[in-house]
């Protein structure tokens, strides 16, 4: 299933893989499982809109499971691979700072 999408993470290339319709289909539904919600913010006990989709299971380093919602576990346990992120737990669970930017103004009084 989907061998041309991980074909791309296994030569190197990140930005084939996640501009596939392979990988666009995949995430729609993970984003549809999770109803659009951020997953961490959720265990936290807020509402967040996710528009991303994060890999537990990193792609580059098992691809063979990048484009599974589910894996099993060491301990034979099913457990989700693919989860909806707010962009602030993406960046966190990657370890990067989040820094939020003022929207540009308009360009015109008419806001076009």
């Amino acid at each position: 299933m989907y061998p041309d999408a991980r074909r791309h993470l296994i030569s190197g290339d990140r930005k084939k893989f996640y501009d596939s319709s392979d990988w666009q289909h995949v995430r729609a539904q993970v984003l549809e499982l999770d109803h659009h919600q951020c997953q961490r913010c959720r265990d936290e006990g807020r509402y967040t809109r996710a528009d991303r989709v994060h890999h537990i299971n990193e792609a580059m380093a098992r691809p063979e499971l990048a484009l599974s919602i589910w894996y099993v576990g060491g301990d034979g346990e099913q457990r989700r691979n693919l989860i909806s992120l707010c962009p602030r737990c993406h960046e966190a669970v990657h370890g990067h700072k989040f820094i939020l930017t003022k929207p540009k103004p308009p360009l015109t009084v008419e806001r076009w």
